[in-house]
Order: C-alpha cells, then sequence, then structure tokens
C-alpha cells in the first residue's frame, strides 16, 4: 500500500491530479497481457520488371503479426521481458497512463475496456498501428 502511495505521489508530479483520478486497477486486469496488430505485405516492383505491362512482375511482400507482451501488477508496475517502469489508472476513464520505463514513450495510453462475452481487454496505439490486447491467463 505504501508503495502504491509512493507511485501516486509520483505521479502528481508528472500528471496532473485533474486529469488522472486516485484508483486502483481492477483485479481482472492484473497479469499477463498479450498485444498483437497485423501489417499487410505491399506490392514492389522489382527492378527488372516490365513496366509497359501494369501487373506483371510484381513481388509481394508477405503479411505480418508484431505482438507485444508485459504484465501489469497490482502494485502500480508492469514488466516486460527485459525491464519494467510504472502505471497509473484512471478510473473515470478506464484508461492507463505509462509513467516511466519502456512503455511511456513508445505507446499511448490504454483504452480497458470488454469483450463481448465479457473477458477483459485493453487497446494501445504503437507504431501508428493499433494493438489489441487480451490477458493471457484468463480463460
Amino acid at each position: 500500500m505504501r508503495l502504491a502511495l509512493c507511485v501516486c505521489l509520483t505521479l502528481l508530479l508528472v500528471i496532473p491530479l485533474s486529469t488522472w483520478a486516485q484508483g486502483t486497477l481492477p483485479v481482472e486486469y492484473i497479469g499477463d497481457w498479450v498485444c498483437q496488430t497485423f501489417t499487410p505485405g505491399y506490392n514492389i516492383l522489382p527492378p527488372h520488371a516490365d513496366t509497359s505491362q501494369p501487373q506483371s512482375g510484381r513481388i509481394t511482400t508477405p503479411s505480418t503479426v508484431q505482438i507485444l507482451k508485459f504484465a501489469l501488477r497490482a502494485d502500480g508496475t508492469y514488466a516486460t521481458a527485459n525491464s519494467s517502469g510504472h502505471y497509473a489508472f484512471n478510473g473515470s476513464t478506464n484508461a492507463i497512463a505509462w509513467v516511466d520505463g519502456p512503455h511511456h514513450a513508445a505507446y499511448s495510453d490504454a483504452q480497458l475496456g470488454r469483450r463481448d462475452n465479457g473477458a477483459p481487454k485493453m487497446e494501445i496505439t504503437a507504431n501508428k498501428r493499433r494493438y489489441g490486447c487480451f490477458n493471457a491467463k484468463r480463460r
């Protein structure tokens, strides 16, 4: 509890209190998260292609799926495979702000919600792509 209070006091210096209300992350959002996004392939024209033929000689790159993995802890910290940081939960907007660590600069605030089946979900924007996240431990 004292650690969470220290984290909240630290947040007051970084994030205005009027923006982020103090709150406790609901227990169903604590745990391991996996986020993924799809990047489509694209067409490229190789140097030897005959440009007089509109669709001949084109090469399509394969599509890819990008994955992020991290764990949210009840004490206001999160951990990735090789580092960790702190987060702040805003109960009024149901969002998480990344206070420090690797997510702070790389990702937008996480928006929390529920799927159609009631399971918790999270959405993050990174690299101009929207990532859909699911809690890896829930069934």
